[in-house]
């Protein structure tokens, strides 16, 4: 897969999907850039067009745009999700919409995620905390 390519059909369809009145509201949650997209659009876009790949959640989580974070929870796949590839990706949740999405759809699916839990749930850490 090529993953520039990939983030570019991506990012296509979330402009085509981009809702200016979100858009702005999500700001608020600390959000630099997004379309405004809905979680659910975003689903669909994934889950109806792609295929699961850590590989490009992992590149996912690293951009600084909204839907390409809440995608990154839908490409995952959560049994090649390591400790340490869990530890980075929970440090990257940075508001309560982002945890309320992993708490959904990813880490439920992670195996021996409770024992991860209770790491968490000492950590300093807001939305580590969160989780």
């Amino acid at each position: 897969m090529d993953f520039d390519k990939t983030y570019k059909m991506l990012l296509r369809s979330f402009r085509s999907r981009e809702n200016g009145l979100a858009s702005d509201r999500l700001k608020a949650l600390g959000y630099k850039r997004n379309f405004g997209v809905s979680v659910t659009e975003i689903k669909q876009i994934v889950t109806g067009t792609y295929a699961k790949n850590q590989e490009f959640a992992n590149y996912l989580i690293n951009k600084d745009l909204r839907e390409a974070k809440i995608a990154a929870m839908h490409f995952a796949e959560a049994k090649k999700m390591t400790d340490k590839i869990a530890n980075e990706w929970i440090n990257k949740l940075t508001n309560n919409e982002l945890v309320e999405q992993a708490c959904m759809h990813l880490l439920p699916h992670i195996p021996e995620v409770y024992e991860r839990v209770n790491k968490w749930a000492k950590s300093r850490q807001e939305f580590v905390l969160q989780t």
